[in-house]
Protein backbone atom coordinates (compact mmCIF):
# COMPACT_ATOMS: atom_id res chain seq x y z
CA UNK A 1 0.00 0.00 0.00
CA UNK A 2 3.03 2.14 0.94
CA UNK A 3 3.93 2.07 -2.94
CA UNK A 4 1.04 2.97 -4.29
CA UNK A 5 0.59 6.22 -2.19
CA UNK A 6 4.15 7.03 -3.26
CA UNK A 7 3.55 6.50 -6.90
CA UNK A 8 0.31 8.70 -6.31
CA UNK A 9 2.23 11.34 -4.76
CA UNK A 10 5.01 11.14 -7.36
CA UNK A 11 3.08 11.30 -10.19
CA UNK A 12 0.86 14.06 -8.44
CA UNK A 13 3.08 16.33 -7.84
CA UNK A 14 4.19 17.86 -10.76
CA UNK A 15 0.24 18.51 -11.12
CA UNK A 16 0.36 20.64 -7.42
CA UNK A 17 3.64 22.20 -8.72
CA UNK A 18 1.48 23.32 -12.34
CA UNK A 19 -1.37 24.74 -10.34
CA UNK A 20 1.22 27.26 -7.92
CA UNK A 21 2.26 28.55 -11.09
CA UNK A 22 0.66 31.62 -12.43
CA UNK A 23 -0.37 31.07 -15.72
CA UNK A 24 1.66 33.53 -18.76
CA UNK A 25 0.17 35.62 -20.46
CA UNK A 26 0.89 35.21 -24.28
CA UNK A 27 0.31 38.62 -25.42
CA UNK A 28 2.83 39.65 -22.67
CA UNK A 29 5.40 37.16 -24.47
CA UNK A 30 4.53 38.84 -27.44
CA UNK A 31 4.70 42.69 -26.33
CA UNK A 32 8.26 41.73 -24.30
CA UNK A 33 10.03 40.49 -27.61
CA UNK A 34 8.46 42.53 -30.10
CA UNK A 35 8.29 45.84 -29.06
CA UNK A 36 10.93 48.33 -28.70
CA UNK A 37 13.32 50.18 -31.37
CA UNK A 38 14.85 48.07 -33.25
CA UNK A 39 18.20 48.46 -36.15
CA UNK A 40 16.98 46.41 -39.31
CA UNK A 41 19.57 45.28 -41.63
CA UNK A 42 17.82 43.51 -44.85
CA UNK A 43 18.58 42.30 -47.81
CA UNK A 44 15.68 41.75 -50.65
CA UNK A 45 16.43 39.14 -53.46
CA UNK A 46 15.22 39.42 -57.24
CA UNK A 47 11.95 37.29 -57.43
CA UNK A 48 8.89 38.04 -59.09
CA UNK A 49 7.70 40.12 -56.11
CA UNK A 50 10.81 41.58 -55.10
CA UNK A 51 13.92 43.40 -56.51
CA UNK A 52 17.40 43.04 -55.40
CA UNK A 53 18.91 45.32 -52.87
CA UNK A 54 20.11 46.20 -49.31
CA UNK A 55 18.52 48.86 -46.98
CA UNK A 56 19.01 49.90 -43.13
CA UNK A 57 16.87 52.02 -41.25
CA UNK A 58 15.54 52.41 -37.86
CA UNK A 59 11.89 50.27 -36.98
CA UNK A 60 9.75 51.14 -33.55
CA UNK A 61 7.49 48.94 -32.74
CA UNK A 62 4.69 50.24 -30.05
CA UNK A 63 2.85 47.88 -28.59
CA UNK A 64 -0.07 48.41 -25.72
CA UNK A 65 -2.56 45.91 -24.82
CA UNK A 66 -6.13 46.85 -25.30
CA UNK A 67 -8.95 44.19 -23.62
CA UNK A 68 -7.94 40.76 -25.30
CA UNK A 69 -5.69 41.95 -27.60
CA UNK A 70 -1.81 43.50 -28.17
CA UNK A 71 -1.92 46.24 -30.61
CA UNK A 72 1.41 47.38 -32.13
CA UNK A 73 1.53 50.36 -34.42
CA UNK A 74 5.29 49.99 -36.99
CA UNK A 75 6.97 53.05 -37.50
CA UNK A 76 10.37 52.92 -40.01
CA UNK A 77 12.44 55.97 -39.88
CA UNK A 78 8.99 57.61 -38.19
CA UNK A 79 7.07 56.74 -40.90
CA UNK A 80 3.91 54.65 -40.27
CA UNK A 81 4.23 51.59 -41.88
CA UNK A 82 1.57 49.02 -40.73
CA UNK A 83 -0.74 48.55 -37.19
CA UNK A 84 -0.93 44.27 -35.41
CA UNK A 85 -3.30 43.20 -33.67
CA UNK A 86 -2.38 40.31 -32.14
CA UNK A 87 -4.86 38.02 -30.15
CA UNK A 88 -4.18 34.68 -28.53
CA UNK A 89 -6.25 31.19 -30.10
CA UNK A 90 -6.16 28.85 -27.25
CA UNK A 91 -7.85 26.02 -28.59
CA UNK A 92 -5.69 26.33 -31.71
CA UNK A 93 -2.03 27.23 -29.81
CA UNK A 94 -1.75 29.88 -32.35
CA UNK A 95 -1.35 33.59 -32.51
CA UNK A 96 -4.23 35.73 -35.26
CA UNK A 97 -2.80 38.70 -36.55
CA UNK A 98 -4.74 41.29 -38.41
CA UNK A 99 -2.58 43.75 -39.74
CA UNK A 100 -3.73 47.35 -41.07
CA UNK A 101 -1.10 48.49 -44.11
CA UNK A 102 -2.23 52.83 -44.92
CA UNK A 103 -5.82 52.14 -44.13
CA UNK A 104 -6.28 49.19 -46.11
CA UNK A 105 -6.54 45.41 -44.10
CA UNK A 106 -4.49 42.78 -44.97
CA UNK A 107 -5.34 38.73 -45.11
CA UNK A 108 -5.03 37.49 -41.90
CA UNK A 109 -2.33 35.74 -40.28
CA UNK A 110 -1.26 33.02 -37.69
CA UNK A 111 1.60 33.35 -36.00
CA UNK A 112 3.63 30.33 -34.24
CA UNK A 113 6.06 30.54 -31.38
CA UNK A 114 8.12 27.84 -31.05
CA UNK A 115 10.95 28.43 -28.38
CA UNK A 116 12.58 31.37 -30.15
CA UNK A 117 11.68 30.82 -33.30
CA UNK A 118 8.40 32.74 -33.94
CA UNK A 119 6.48 32.07 -37.95
CA UNK A 120 3.82 33.93 -39.54
CA UNK A 121 1.89 32.37 -42.36
CA UNK A 122 -0.56 34.34 -44.62
CA UNK A 123 -2.21 32.40 -47.11
CA UNK A 124 -3.96 34.21 -50.42
CA UNK A 125 -3.99 34.75 -53.30
CA UNK A 126 -2.37 36.37 -56.50
CA UNK A 127 -3.70 38.20 -59.45
CA UNK A 128 -4.67 35.36 -61.11
CA UNK A 129 -6.63 33.66 -58.04
CA UNK A 130 -3.94 31.04 -57.69
CA UNK A 131 -3.14 30.22 -53.97
CA UNK A 132 -0.19 32.16 -52.47
CA UNK A 133 1.77 31.77 -49.08
CA UNK A 134 3.57 34.33 -47.46
CA UNK A 135 6.04 33.64 -44.05
CA UNK A 136 8.21 35.18 -41.99
CA UNK A 137 10.41 33.41 -40.17
CA UNK A 138 11.78 35.00 -37.06
CA UNK A 139 14.79 33.60 -34.94
CA UNK A 140 15.91 35.38 -31.35
CA UNK A 141 19.34 34.94 -30.55
CA UNK A 142 18.80 37.04 -27.28
CA UNK A 143 16.60 39.63 -26.29
CA UNK A 144 18.11 42.30 -28.19
CA UNK A 145 18.81 40.65 -31.40
CA UNK A 146 17.25 38.32 -33.88
CA UNK A 147 17.48 37.09 -37.64
CA UNK A 148 14.58 36.76 -40.32
CA UNK A 149 13.28 36.31 -43.26
CA UNK A 150 10.22 36.63 -45.66
CA UNK A 151 9.14 34.19 -48.29
CA UNK A 152 6.53 33.04 -50.39
CA UNK A 153 4.86 29.57 -51.80
CA UNK A 154 2.62 28.79 -54.58
CA UNK A 155 2.57 24.92 -52.99
CA UNK A 156 2.79 25.85 -48.92
CA UNK A 157 6.21 23.42 -49.33
CA UNK A 158 8.73 24.76 -51.33
CA UNK A 159 9.62 28.26 -50.23
CA UNK A 160 11.52 31.43 -52.31
CA UNK A 161 13.15 33.70 -50.27
CA UNK A 162 12.25 37.09 -50.40
CA UNK A 163 14.28 38.78 -47.88
CA UNK A 164 17.08 38.11 -45.01
CA UNK A 165 18.64 40.36 -42.30
CA UNK A 166 19.01 41.13 -39.10
CA UNK A 167 17.54 43.08 -36.00
CA UNK A 168 19.45 44.86 -33.37
CA UNK A 169 17.69 45.73 -30.46
CA UNK A 170 18.62 49.74 -29.59
CA UNK A 171 16.18 50.54 -27.08
CA UNK A 172 12.23 49.41 -25.27
CA UNK A 173 9.68 51.22 -26.56
CA UNK A 174 7.57 52.59 -24.02
CA UNK A 175 4.67 50.40 -23.38
CA UNK A 176 1.22 51.36 -21.80
CA UNK A 177 -0.49 48.60 -20.28
CA UNK A 178 -3.97 48.95 -21.14
CA UNK A 179 -6.41 51.95 -23.09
Amino acid sequence: MKTICLMAAALLAPVFALADTPAVDPLAVVAAQFSGNWKVDVQSFATEFSREGSQNYLEQRDCARVDAMLTCKVTANGTLQSVLSFAWDLPAGVYRVQENVGGKPQPDMTLTIRGTLWTFLQETHDAYGVPLHYRITRSYRSASGASYSTGFSRNGTDWVILTKGTEIKASAAPQAQGR
